[in-house]
């Protein structure tokens, strides 16, 4: 019988040292411990770690087929640049996603040419300098253009599938190579 009396008292001593532990966090370096947080999702959520997909199909309509630099060709270049002489491309380079730098050379000078996309407000409300805007009704759906100081003039054109320009060190050869591009700028 004293062993059924005394088994209640060692339960009891048991479940008293068993829970008389400290309240503390124990000591660590880092920080406190995390604290598990609620999930309101019973899927799991994963990280996007893939890589861009470059070989997403590019709307039919896009201008340029999505790449400025096919906006012009070697042979359009073969025009008069400042009244100097006749140019030739001699390389280019993608400046942006939407724009290209042609470099052109035409009587021992360098000159740079731009092919970029535009919006319908850079059309409608061109920044420039110039007294007046010229416009141009035969090139692509309308086109006007503007002198960019004392060294370029820009033609912005609009074309079915969207709105572009050209900067060259002329009026001329910025009309001619925008008159090409135009005629490249829907490419299906």
């Amino acid at each position: 019988m004293k062993l059924l009396a005394t088994v209640p008292f060692s339960v009891a001593a048991l479940f008293l040292v068993g829970c008389s532990g400290t309240t503390e966090q124990p000591p660590d370096t880092v920080g406190p411990v995390p604290v598990a947080t609620v999930v309101d999702t019973l899927l799991p959520v994963v990280a996007d770690t893939l890589p861009v997909d470059n070989t997403a199909t590019i709307a039919p309509e896009t201008l340029f087929g999505g790449e400025p630099c096919s906006a012009l060709v070697a042979g359009d270049f073969s025009i008069t640049f400042a009244g100097v002489a006749i140019g030739k491309l001699t390389g280019f380079t993608t400046l942006a996603e939407d724009a290209c730098g042609y470099d052109v050379r035409a009587g021992g000078t360098d000159y740079v040419v731009i092919v970029q996309a535009e919006t319908a407000d850079d059309f409608d409300h061109p920044v420039t300098t110039a007294q007046a805007i010229d416009k141009f009704s035969d090139i692509g759906e309308e086109a006007i253009g503007v002198a960019r100081g004392d060294d370029s003039y820009e033609v912005l054109v609009r074309v079915s599938n969207g709105y572009f320009s050209v900067t060259s060190p002329d009026k001329g050869s910025a009309r001619a190579l925008a008159a090409a591009a135009a005629d490249r700028a829907l490419r299906v």
